[in-house]
């Protein structure tokens, strides 16, 4: 998709890749609705945006929430119009340890969060875009999405869970005679922001999940620019040929994207499917 002159919405805009993301998305040409829960946060990517000479306004929105979705996507449209492209950034990892002993409703919010709030934002922009017979929407995965995720269970089976919303939402899409509306996930792997920092401090992730403090006192985790250019040229290259389907930053992504012809029928990328 031509980014120059689309209304782009990003979820999590406040801060890490959602913050990147809006920005590199108004380098591009876009008006970037962010959206997100603390308004300052916001209102800084605004800023940011601006500095740059794009266009962005802040919304704050609860995800989770239909009405507030809802709300968030009137203001764009009375601001910008209709939506073009949709980032799903918003996300959550809670409770870390033991299923056991997990508190249920901090277990369920991640689900909220990270699948309800994808849920609710697709549908409502997925309207405008079928009636223009353009869209574009990125659902970002995550950690335990195609693995088990041992003592982060919540987050874990959120993440797998977008993943087959993705690929169901697509096939619905082509069903209905939308095919142009254009949906896919893209796992950004670990990346340093805002919460996985916090998960890397914490003594929980020390006792059950050690893998993931090493991980960033080794400096392996990944900066949010990267993965928001990255996502950018996704939204700029993938057609109907990958939708569905989920691209991870470690894939070969600009050699997918130019012979993404040739995956037409093919099950890469696609959550594994039982025979």
């Amino acid at each position: 998709m031509d980014v120059q002159g689309k209304v782009a919405l990003v979820t999590g805009a406040g801060t890490g890749i959602g913050r990147r993301m809006a920005v590199e998305l108004a380098k591009a040409g876009a008006a970037v609705v962010c959206g997100g829960r603390r308004q300052s946060f916001l209102e800084a990517t605004v800023e940011e945006i601006q500095g740059c000479g794009g266009q962005g306004m802040p919304v704050s929105v609860d995800v989770r929430d239909a009405e507030s979705v809802r709300e968030m996507v009137d203001a764009a449209l009375k601001r910008f119009g209709p939506i073009d492209i949709l980032v799903n950034n918003a996300g959550r990892h809670g409770g870390i340890g033991p299923l056991w002993e997990q508190d249920p409703v901090d277990w369920w919010t991640d689900l909220e969060v990270n699948l309800l709030g994808t849920m609710l934002c697709c549908r409502a922009v997925i309207p405008a875009m079928a009636a223009q017979g353009e869209g574009f929407i990125l659902n970002i995965s995550g950690g335990g999405a195609v693995d088990p995720r041992p003592f982060g269970s919540s987050y874990g089976c959120s993440k797998a869970a977008v993943l087959r919303l993705t690929d169901s939402l697509a096939e619905e899409l082509q069903q209905a005679g939308h095919g142009s509306v254009v949906a896919l996930a893209f796992n950004p792997g670990l990346t340093r922001t805002s919460m996985t920092e916090a998960i890397g401090d914490s003594a929980e992730a020390a006792r059950w999940m050690p893998f993931f403090p090493r991980m960033m006192e080794e400096g392996r985790a990944r900066q949010p620019q990267e993965v928001a250019k990255t996502a950018v040229m996704i939204i700029r290259g993938a057609g109907s040929a990958l939708a569905g389907r989920m691209l991870h930053m470690d894939d070969a992504i600009a050699d997918i994207i130019s012979g993404q012809e040739a995956l037409a029928g093919t099950d890469h990328y696609f959550l594994k499917r039982m025979p």
